[in-house]
């Protein structure tokens, strides 16, 4: 009998080993299982990779559902498991795992990657868990990507001392809250620079205020500051959702909600400047002395567009949760707000100064305004069905502070003036419109809104408030649902402003945000934008105005463009704007249109 070659037989081994190997490639085996993570109830997207080391090296992977559940069919073999997703700590079974048939593996729970301490470059898109007190310190830069979720252990805080960029996006928010049920601290600036940014974010569940500032610059834009307290605040120290102290502070689409404080449930305002834009203050709590926004020792405070509703008292015995609290040596400036449904007055001031624009004040528990050697001034507003008084004077004297010029002042309980003046309320003459108004062309006339039981205060096509008010007081020229302002609302060819925050039957002053909808189609990108701004139009036109107003309403920018050729770029610098929202609006021909900008 002849012997085979060794050549040949390691080429009958070969072959062999190759059926084999090609037999357990083609033979598969289901294999599942189930991830958790710690701390929640969507346990998705845990990636769970088989690394096979036998017979021979493959790979392959599967994402757990919502539930956690896992299941796969691969090939058969001799595995390595392991499960990972960014912000958890990887977890690898320590023994191989045969799988020749269908295979239930262990459950596993993947904790929380614990973070703390100083921090500074990228912090990357997961969910994390930070154990001890997260510091940026001074003049180092931290950036958290969108999607990110900061869970906070019990009494811990972020402190940032340097610079914060966390700007998340629509789809993909950044989240601060606290881990489980425990509280945290809440988010520090101190002695800051100027470039903080917080936007696309949730800020929720601290039990020393949302955010506290302090001798800090900051903006926060399409920001949620929610079920946050301060348990000790008082004048000087307050603040559930936001506190501020010796800070330049700047809010745009906030929605500050559902938070508690002693003083200043939504906001505390301390030697500060603060302006908020298409804001709300809502439902927040207090025990004495405003629910929504306490402004206290030379703080400036600009309100647009923003609404300060349904803010209450836990102390039944006070009317004591204003909607605003303005102290001594404070400035309010407020354009086309709504103060309404408060637990208090809509607005107390004692002394400072108050300005009001096109706002309405409605159906608070107390009064319209209360105010006491007050600088006052309300113009094109309109108060009504509130509680006590429209306007109430606390004093005993007379106001010569009180100035109410072309308002609409009714239906309030007790009465509509207390000790405003002489001939408030006093109907001696007529308005433009030939409805009976006092000598300071001050209606008293119900004013039609849609809805008052549901809160709607748009007016009817029959308000006595169309085309009531006075255009010179009008400085920002749109209204709060971003119509144009100063429309002619009745149809009588005379454009005149309407009293209150909504201007009647105006056409929208919100348009794409790079795209302008007139004839000639214009873009102005990029945006966001940073040093320059360009301005594209489809068309060849003679002109263009370009015109930016800050949050405030103020012109920033106004350039006059001649003679642009189509799909012709032309660039404006806007590097000496500071970073915030901005407002556009191009005119062309008689057309308008306008634009939000993010700087």
């Amino acid at each position: 009998m002849k012997h085979l070659s060794p050549v040949l037989l390691v080429y009958v081994y070969m072959v062999i080993m190759s059926f084999a190997f090609t037999e357990s490639q083609s033979q598969t085996s289901l294999v599942e299982g189930n991830a958790f993570l710690e701390n929640q109830t969507n346990h998705d997207s845990i990636k769970v990779v088989f690394e096979r080391v036998a017979p021979g090296v493959l790979f392959d992977s599967v994402y757990t559902d919502e539930s956690g559940h896992f299941s796969k069919e691969i090939s058969q073999g001799l595995y390595i498991v392991h499960y990972s997703i960014p912000g958890y700590i990887s977890y690898t079974f320590d023994d191989e795992i045969p799988i020749y048939a269908t295979t239930y593996l262990p459950q596993v729970n993947l904790e929380m990657a614990g973070i703390g301490g100083n921090i500074d470059g990228i912090l990357e898109f997961g969910t994390y868990k930070v154990s001890s007190d997260l510091i940026v310190q001074d003049q180092h830069t931290l950036m958290i990507e969108p999607g990110t979720k900061l869970l906070f252990k019990e009494n811990v805080r972020f402190i940032v001392k340097g610079n914060l960029s966390a700007i998340g996006s629509h789809d993909d928010s950044i989240s601060f809250s606290a881990f489980g049920a425990e509280k945290w601290n809440g988010i520090r600036f101190y002695n800051t620079g100027e470039s903080n940014t917080i936007g696309f974010a949730i800020i929720e569940n601290s039990d020393s205020s949302g955010i506290r500032c302090i001798n800090a610059n900051a903006t926060f834009h399409d920001v949620t500051i929610k079920n946050n307290s301060y348990q000790m605040g008082w004048f000087d120290n307050g603040g559930g959702g936001l506190s501020i102290l010796n800070s330049d502070i700047e809010l745009t689409n906030a929605h500050i909600h559902d938070n508690y404080s002693y003083f200043g449930g939504g906001i505390h305002c301390a030697y500060s400047n603060l302006s908020l834009f298409g804001s709300e203050i809502s439902n927040n709590s207090c025990f004495y002395t405003a629910g929504g926004i306490l402004s206290y020792y030379y703080s400036n405070v600009n309100l647009t567009n923003t609404i300060i509703t349904n803010n209450v008292s836990i102390n039944p015995e006070e009317k004591a949760a204003h909607g605003i609290y303005n102290d001594p040596e404070c400035f309010i400036n407020m354009h086309n707000c709504i103060v309404s449904n408060n637990q208090g007055d809509g607005i107390y001031a004692y002394k400072g100064n108050l300005k009001l624009y096109n706002c309405n004040l409605v159906q608070n528990l107390h009064h319209g305004i209360n105010h006491y050697e007050t600088d006052l001034s309300v113009t094109n507003s309109i108060i009504s069905f509130n509680n006590d008084h429209g306007v109430h004077y606390s004093s005993s004297q007379i106001s010569s502070l009180t100035f109410l010029n072309n308002n609409n002042v009714y239906g309030n309980g007790s009465a509509n003036y207390y000790n405003c003046g002489e001939w408030y309320g006093i109907n001696v003459t007529v308005n433009s419109n030939g409805d009976s108004c006092d000598a300071f062309n001050n209606l008293h006339l119900d004013p039609l809104y849609e809805d008052t039981a549901n809160f709607n205060y748009h007016l009817l096509s029959v308000s006595p408030c169309i085309d009531a008010g006075v255009n010179d007081s009008v400085q920002i020229q749109f209204d709060l649902d971003l119509l144009n302002r100063i429309w002619d609302g009745n149809g009588d060819e005379i454009a005149i402003v309407d009293m209150g925050a909504y201007e009647h039957n105006s056409i929208p002053n919100e348009v794409d945000e790079t795209t302008l909808a007139n004839e000639n189609k214009i873009h102005v990108y990029p945006n966001p934008a940073k040093d320059f701004l360009y301005v594209e139009p489809n068309q060849c036109c003679e002109s263009v105005n370009i015109i930016l107003f800050d949050i405030s309403g103020q012109p920033v920018l106004n350039e006059k463009l001649k003679s642009i050729s189509s799909q012709e770029s032309v660039k404006l610098d806007i590097s000496g704007l500071p970073d915030g929202l901005y407002f556009g609006r191009v005119i062309e021909n008689g057309s308008a249109g306008c634009f939000k900008l993010i700087k």
